[in-house]
């Protein structure tokens, strides 16, 4: 019914590390990473959106 790819655990993991440690994110920040469809004009048919979700409830996207 869905067409999922499988996940590779240890790459997520280690590029929310990378993304933690460059940004200085404090450590129970909680970091989201999506890949979407773009149904924009000139957009790339796949995006990545990163979210930094703080403890005090506010976001970053990258």
């Amino acid at each position: 019914m869905f067409n999922r790819k499988t996940q590779n655990v240890e790459k997520i993991r280690n590029l929310k590390q990378l993304i933690s440690r460059k940004y200085k994110l404090p450590e129970n920040t909680i970091i989201s990473i999506a890949e979407l469809s773009c149904h924009e004009p000139d957009c790339p048919p796949i995006e990545t959106v990163i979210t930094a979700r703080n403890e005090d409830g506010s976001m970053i996207n990258w």
